[in-house]
């Protein structure tokens, strides 16, 4: 009976692995010995973020400092991920990485199609491609420290369904390489309403 029961413990521990690192449906398909096949995926909506100046900041790093920081900042990513019921793909706010200095993030948004899919045969992985996912990346690469940039796409989103929780401001033309010239948005939390005096 003990053996069972750790058996099954373990069991739901490799369930449980399995369903972080890709969705809960293509994650039982797999489970159950089946061929997951790649899907398109109308609406996407995709946000890449970098820590500025990652490499000089870990350069100073012991090896405990940076694992402690990047296990800091990946408890934040998974806490926001959780938030919004999305999934985390691994490849704003600043974190504490050394007394003296906080690490600043820069994030890219972008909505439109997506091609997903689970490649590999040992070490399986959850991939997402196409133009969405190459548009979010260049959209993080040319924004600004502590600042989130978006595309049409998703700023046309924002004002349907999230108006009075965000608001943006145009940017401007942004080239994505391969993909011409793009309108683009910051996006910032609209400040709380204020009462006006009577």
């Amino acid at each position: 009976a003990t053996l069972t029961k750790e058996l099954n413990e373990e069991r739901s521990k490799a369930n449980q692995f399995l369903h972080q690192l890709m969705p809960p449906f293509i994650a039982e398909t797999l489970r159950e010995g089946q061929i997951s096949e790649a899907e398109l995926f109308d609406m996407v909506t995709v946000g890449i973020f970098d820590v500025v100046d990652f490499g000089r900041i870990t350069a100073r790093l012991t090896p405990k400092q940076m694992i402690k920081a990047l296990d800091q900042l990946m408890v934040l990513v998974d806490k926001t991920v959780e938030l919004f019921d999305a999934m985390k793909k691994l490849s704003g706010q600043g974190i504490d990485g050394l007394p003296t200095e906080r690490w600043q993030m820069r994030v890219g948004v972008h909505t439109g199609a997506v091609v997903a899919g689970v490649v590999g045969s040992t070490l399986r992985r959850y991939c997402l491609m196409g133009d969405t996912i190459t548009i979010a990346k260049c959209l993080q690469c040319t924004g600004e420290p502590m600042r989130v940039q978006i595309g049409h796409t998703t700023k046309v989103i924002l004002d349907r369904l999230a108006k009075d929780e965000f608001w943006t401001e145009r940017r401007g033309m942004v080239t994505i390489k391969n993909k011409g010239q793009r309108e683009t948005f910051w996006l910032d939390r609209r400040p709380p309403r204020q009462s006006v005096p009577k």
